[in-house]
């Protein structure tokens, strides 16, 4: 990962935690095929720099493309529920055991990598706990809610 260096921080005391990542929307409910409630969506998980819709074709569905500045130390999610799905656009190394960017699989703390499991008492985060599924529920609900849908 490249940061721009500011002056005033010591190399050795720079943080990486923040990255922009480009982010796709795909299979987004009906009632959420707006730019504005796609825009909410996708500030969820960050600033959103850029934003554009695109057609996958004549006839075909269209999608959301992103581009959100957001913390990298926490896991990236799926998608949210009713069967949306986001898709990253060249992430750097990432860990498809815990999601999160930064290591992958076979430096991953949470994953054991004999039994291809994670470690006992760690939680899977974005990637299929029962709170998660909740709280993206809610994140959906609540958008969708105080939103005026325009067509």
């Amino acid at each position: 990962m490249v940061k721009r260096w500011e002056r005033d921080i010591s190399p050795t005391d720079m943080k990486f935690t923040r990255a922009e990542v480009k982010l796709q929307l795909w299979n987004m409910p009906e009632h959420c095929k707006t730019i504005v409630l796609r825009k909410k969506i996708a500030a969820k998980d960050g600033k959103v720099k850029e934003c554009s819709l695109f057609s996958a074709g004549p006839g075909k569905e269209s999608f959301l493309k992103a581009t959100v500045d957001m913390e990298i130390t926490e896991p990236l999610r799926r998608g949210i529920t009713m069967g949306s799905k986001f898709r990253y656009e060249r992430l750097p190394t990432f860990c498809y055991a815990c999601g999160v960017i930064g290591h992958d699989e076979t430096n991953c703390g949470k994953w054991n990598r004999k039994r291809r499991t994670m470690m006992p008492n760690q939680e899977i985060g974005d990637h299929g706990s029962p709170w998660t599924q909740w709280e993206q529920k809610w994140i959906l609900k609540e958008i969708c809610q105080t939103t005026i849908i325009q067509r």
